[in-house]
């Protein structure tokens, strides 16, 4: 591709300059290639042929000049997945000052909006008080997931769905959770470990959230997400969650006293504070 730029890098402009012109992606790309191997390539996972890539630029008349250099871009970029980290670390820990400071720092730099909604809905849920939440959170929570057009391989759309399950009714978000299953179902091993990572995470607030509701629409479709996981180290809490909610569900409550204290003496006392017992 163009000069030694990461496909990432890639597919965050083309994605950034296609969201300023509010094009779909089949307008955005006038046939030069096709919207499914476009889909791979602003999420990241597909290189784009030099010669398809300036026929995009030119057909949208793209200035360049950032991309070509793009120190400022990166720095944006690792700022904000710094900080994404620290919200998620603070979150288990409940450690609610840490997320408001969090959040106030977001509300400064427009170029992270995904870190304040992620905070904002964090801060309600360690306040127990989602009820509260500002309908225009909600509002630009549900905005920024019509955003993505193949939502279930757009990594900010799969961020966001997965902090902001707690304000969907069960009838939505079920209709979400199909479209998961239906991609990953039986594929899940054959994806990138941070795509197989965030699905994970997905998989577990939804079965979190599944319970509180007593509702089992796509648990046995959800659990198998997590059965297929490859058995390795980073990957294992997600499938340990996964037996833990299965035991809940099945009222096997041996099992779920076992699995507590496994994570209890692995060092995640507070986290398991967060689980339906």
């Amino acid at each position: 591709m163009v000069g030694t730029m990461e496909r990432t890098e890639i597919g965050k402009f083309l994605y950034q300059e296609r969201k300023k012109r509010h094009l779909t992606q089949k307008k955005f790309l006038g046939g030069i290639v096709s919207v499914s191997q476009y889909s791979r390539v602003e999420s990241g996972e597909q290189d784009l042929r030099t010669n398809e890539f300036f026929k995009i630029v030119q057909l949208n008349h793209i200035n360049i000049t950032d991309l070509l250099n793009p120190k400022d871009q990166r720095d944006s970029k690792e700022l904000e997945d710094k900080k994404l980290n620290e919200l998620a670390v603070a979150f288990y820990e409940r450690d609610l000052n840490k997320i408001k400071q969090i959040k106030e720092e977001a509300k400064k730099n427009d170029a992270i909006t995904t870190l304040l909604l992620d905070a904002t809905l964090m801060e309600k849920i360690l306040e127990n008080n989602l009820d509260d939440l500002d309908p225009k959170i909600v509002e630009k929570f549900s905005k920024k997931l019509d955003e993505a057009e193949d939502w279930t391989t757009d990594k900010v759309f799969l961020q966001l769905f997965g902090s902001s399950m707690m304000i969907f009714n069960m009838d939505r978000l079920n209709m979400y959770m199909k479209e998961i299953v239906k991609r990953y179902g039986n594929t899940i091993n054959q994806y990138s470990f941070e795509r197989q990572r965030r699905i994970g995470s997905i998989c577990i607030n939804y079965l979190g959230r599944s319970y509180k509701d007593n509702d089992r629409t796509q648990l046995s479709q959800v659990l198998l997400i997590l059965y297929n996981m490859p058995a390795i180290p980073d990957l294992l809490m997600y499938k340990l969650l996964g037996q833990y909610f299965e035991a809940l569900f099945t009222n096997d409550q041996k099992k779920v006293n076992e699995l507590l204290k496994v994570l209890s003496f692995s060092g995640y006392e507070k986290f398991i504070m967060n689980l339906p017992k």
